[in-house]
């Protein structure tokens, strides 16, 4: 990240701008996934309640991000915005040198490695595992939302500054969905496909009312549901992977997830864009949103049908 903020720094053609958003997505990829490695080596015994702890500190970060991020724009410019990002992403190289593998959780060394072993691919015959890889690129409908919020609200009549401070509406959203695991856990139920089925009602419900509202005040609902619904599904993901999958291939199983997390965006991506340019409305795009959240809540709706079925046939 600090390489790719100091290239866009020193960049002068759209080429460069282009490595360095790349050396940008790798390194929050890795940020990502070693955070919760880190959780699941250091705190195993309270590895849910941490996972919301750091979860509830990304959306306060989230929320404090636009506001600070438009005040260093207007005073240094936004090229200088990306040398302090340079900085501050620094820190996190500091920070994360702390933290080393203890001896007591190193694996006996295999000589027999090859490429199945090492890219853990037997978690792929895992049924509940091909569920969260699913849901993950669905999830990068979410990278679409982002992209274009902001267009959204000015062809429905907002001021290019409310459209600005969407950002802070969505991480408002995204903070207040990160913990709500817990609660619903507390309250509800344990059962995650359940807490995953939840996070897709949410999404349908909240892009089918972009699809047919037009009012800028239905936009914000819009984005503060699909943020709580990120939130959410962010806090619920890893711990099915640690306790409906696999809690030893956690790590791995986890990357994976992002691996198709991103391979969504790479498609959905370029497909809102294809579809905003030549309809030249926002429509087209929202309905894509809603189909894709739809299929989410149906794919998980149909494994815990059958799940149940199995059940029912076991006893």
């Amino acid at each position: 990240m600090m390489s790719g903020s100091f290239l866009i720094y020193t960049s002068t053609s759209f080429y460069q701008l282009i490595i360095a958003c790349t050396l940008i997505g790798i390194g929050l990829s890795l940020a990502n996934c070693v955070s919760y490695y880190i959780l699941d080596v250091y705190f195993k015994q309270h590895f849910e309640f941490v996972i919301s702890v750091l979860l509830v500190i990304r959306g306060i970060g989230a929320i404090i991000s636009t506001p600070v991020t438009q005040i260093v724009v207007m005073l240094y410019g936004w090229k200088s915005a990306f040398l302090i990002n340079a900085g501050l992403s620094y820190q996190i190289c500091v920070c994360g040198s702390v933290f080393r593998t203890p001896k007591k959780t190193n694996r006996n060394k295999d000589n027999n490695l090859n490429i199945y072993k090492l890219c853990h691919f037997s978690l792929f015959k895992n049924k509940m595992f091909q569920t969260l890889l699913v849901v993950s690129c669905v999830q990068a409908a979410s990278e679409g939302i982002i992209l274009t919020m902001t267009d959204d609200l000015e062809e429905r009549g907002a001021s290019l500054y409310l459209s600005q401070s969407i950002g802070i509406i969505y991480g408002i959203g995204s903070l207040l969905g990160r913990p709500f695991h817990y609660v619903f856990n507390k309250c509800f139920t344990t059962d995650l496909l359940i807490h995953l089925a939840m996070c897709f009602l949410i999404a349908t419900f909240s892009t089918f009312i972009s699809c047919v509202f037009t009012s800028v005040t239905s936009v914000f609902l819009y984005i503060f549901m699909y943020s709580f619904f990120t939130g959410w599904i962010d806090a619920v993901k890893p711990l099915f992977m640690k306790y409906e999958i696999d809690a030893d291939e956690f790590a791995y199983g986890y990357a994976w997830t992002y691996v198709f997390y991103g391979l969504g965006s790479c498609i959905i991506i370029p497909v809102t864009g294809l579809l905003r340019d030549s309809t030249g409305s926002y429509w087209a795009s929202e309905v894509l949103f809603f189909v894709l959240s739809g299929i989410g809540l149906g794919i998980v709706l149909n494994v815990i049908y059958h799940r149940r079925i199995h059940y029912k046939l076991l006893q």
